[in-house]
């Protein structure tokens, strides 16, 4: 698990393989927008994601924000809601994929 910023600033979070291969990756977006994250399909279900997610929610929570969110097919929903995100608002179409918003409160930093 690497941990570095775009050249906007913005948090990233990438996962390699034995080999140094990319895994995956994501960044956080100064709004709490958790965006581009992905899993290259052979390693989902091993742990990066949520490895990835609780990098980004660190950073997150580093910043002071107090939660984070994401727009999710609909069909990938269940895994963020066992990693604690809920529904906000009603489902909406994204380049026609039937998507919902997952929002996260972050517990305050002290």
């Amino acid at each position: 698990m690497d941990g570095a910023q775009t050249e906007t600033g913005a948090p990233t979070a990438s996962a390699y393989g034995p080999a140094g291969e990319p895994l995956g990756s994501g960044h956080l977006r100064v709004d709490g927008c958790i965006d581009g994250l992905a899993v290259l399909e052979p390693w989902r279900g091993k742990g990066v994601g949520t490895a990835l997610l609780d990098r980004l929610q660190e950073s997150a929570a580093e910043r002071s924000m107090g939660q984070v969110w994401l727009d999710v097919p609909r069909a990938r929903t269940e895994f963020f809601q066992r990693l604690g995100f809920r529904q906000q608002g009603e489902a909406f179409l994204d380049s026609g994929i039937p998507c919902l918003r997952m929002i996260r409160q972050l517990p305050s930093v002290s």
